[in-house]
């Protein structure tokens, strides 16, 4: 799994969901952000049924691409789904 340190490297499109999920609803609390970005990478391959006969790391791709659209529209309301 990328760690939420790798994706902001990478630059453009990921580095600013990073920045995103971290400033906002974590507020800069990086030991929190990269936790739940971790437990939502996990929640998704074990539960998503699209991920099932696809090679691991192709699986696990996949977990980190829906893992981040669902933590970007949720930073972006000001929100994580693990802080309540």
């Amino acid at each position: 799994m990328r760690s939420l340190v790798d994706l902001h490297a990478a630059g453009g499109e990921e580095a600013r969901f990073v920045e995103e999920f971290v400033k906002v609803p974590h507020r800069e609390e990086w030991e929190k952000a990269i936790d739940h970005w971790e437990r939502t990478v996990v929640f998704y391959l074990n539960q998503s049924r699209d991920l099932v006969g696809l090679s691991p790391s192709e699986a696990l791709r996949q977990a980190e691409a829906l893992a981040r659209s669902a933590l970007s529209v949720a930073a972006r309301q000001g929100r994580c789904p693990f802080c309540k």
